[in-house]
């Protein structure tokens, strides 16, 4: 049966323990590539914002069930945050019933 080599204790329980390290390991440890390079922002520009649309769903089915939560769902969430078209006007649907008594 092997028996597992202990970590050191700069690698101790995931954490890396940089006071210990040396100059010559920091750099390393920065320059590994296991990090993504840092953008300028114009990729974000070519993908869609995340979105969820089970998500999305769950927040029209807890206001149609209880619409006492609407009044403070407005000041949270607008219809623009919807992703999906027809949840955004469902939204502003229930929004404007809400708003006209």
């Amino acid at each position: 049966m092997r028996t597992r080599e202990r970590a050191p204790p700069e690698r101790a329980f995931g954490i890396l323990n940089i006071q210990n390290m040396s100059t010559q390991q920091k750099r390393i440890r920065k320059d590994d590539g296991s990090r993504p390079p840092k953008s300028d922002g114009s990729s974000m520009l070519d993908r869609s914002p995340p979105f969820d649309l089970s998500a999305e769903a769950c927040v029209l089915g807890c206001l149609i069930l209880n619409p006492d939560v609407a009044n403070d769902l407005t000041l949270i969430l607008r219809t623009d945050d919807f992703y999906d078209d027809a949840n955004r006007k469902i939204y502003s649907a229930i929004i404007s019933m809400f708003d006209s008594g």
